[in-house]
């Protein structure tokens, strides 16, 4: 064998590993821009319900189906689990699972 030749097992591990980093990187500038739209969703609930009760409880139910969203797709994409048959994340795909 030349001295020049890398071992493959470590060139793949190591590609391996720049493909998961690219992963990373896209899903932060994804879930950058999610709560960006977040914050425009919560501004216009803000600015349609004068009751501040009604107002704070929409607010909670928004906040709460985009993170339930954005951890479905964090799913998808960082670990690739394919989302169950009425569109969730299987029980067994939770961060801690895998």
């Amino acid at each position: 064998m030349s001295k020049n030749k890398k071992p493959v097992v470590a060139e793949s591990s190591l590609s391996n590993e720049r493909q998961k980093e690219e992963a990373r990187k896209k899903f932060h500038f994804f879930l950058t821009q999610v709560r960006f739209l977040e914050g425009k969703l919560l501004t216009v609930v803000d600015a349609s319900y004068s009751d501040r009760e009604q107002r704070e409880a929409i607010k909670s139910l928004v906040k709460k189906e985009v993170r339930n969203w954005s951890d479905w797709v964090h799913q998808l994409i960082i670990h690739a689990v394919a989302p169950s048959e009425d569109g969730g994340i299987p029980p067994s795909s939770s961060p801690e699972a895998i």
